[in-house]
Parts: structure tokens; sequence; C-alpha cells
């Protein structure tokens, strides 16, 4: 059904609705629906098959989870920007780029940072937080 070119957007969005992926939050001044993801696991899904569309190959998103646990162990960012520019940015062809823009660069990075099950747990000791 994605790869479907007679499917419209709202064609798509009606038919992600009545599934249950996709949920009404507002509407605009216009008068217009605004649809959200209703939930982590369902944001989940998503970023997975972003992810699996973007590297198709199993070692490949293996490499990029790789790299953002570094960003969460140590903050370091060098790996995971390598690594988007060396796979992310191969997939692209340069009619892509016309269209390319920030929002382009965070989904990148969304794909590989997103962790549903990452939690941090701060514990109150006296007046000062700690991570534990």
């Amino acid at each position: 059904m994605l790869t479907d070119q007679s499917k419209d957007k709202a064609f798509m969005a009606s038919f992600l609705y009545y599934f249950g992926v996709l949920i009404l939050e507002d509407e605009t001044a216009k008068g217009k629906l605004r649809l959200r993801v209703p939930n982590l696991v369902m944001q989940g899904l998503y970023i997975g098959r972003i992810r699996r569309m973007l590297l198709p190959e199993p070692g490949d998103r293996d490499e990029g989870v790789l790299a953002a646990e570094q960003v969460y162990e140590s903050g370091d960012m060098e790996p995971l920007c390598r690594f988007v520019e060396e796979n992310y940015f191969q997939v692209l062809r340069n009619r892509d780029y016309r269209w390319a823009n920030e929002l382009t660069v965070k989904t990148a990075f969304l794909t590989l940072l997103y962790n549903d099950i990452l939690y941090t747990l701060w514990i109150r000791k006296g007046d000062r937080p700690e991570l534990y």
C-alpha cells in the first residue's frame, strides 16, 4: 500500500485513522483536522519502518544503533554523525536533495536515536537528584 501511487494523502490519513494508527488531535483554525501518532509503540513502529526502508541491511542498522549508543553513554556525537553522512546520505539521490531540509536530517537522526525502552531513573538524595 505504501508504494501504490494511486492512493492520495486523504485516503492514507483516513485509512490510518480507521485502524488506530493515527488519532484525532484537534482542528486547525481553518477547520482542517490534525492527526497524530497515539503512543510510543506506534512511534516505534513508524521509526522502525523508516529505518528499515533507509537501511535495508541488518548489519548497517546494528552499526547505526551502536553509534547511537555512544551518544547515550558518553555524549560523543561524532560516530553517529559519521554514520549518518556515510550511510543515510548515500541512500538519497541527487534529486532527493531538492526537497531535503532540516526535517530530513532530524528524521535521519531520530531513526537512530529513538529508543522507547531507555529510561533514566532519578532518585532524590538530599537536595540534588542523582542519576542511577
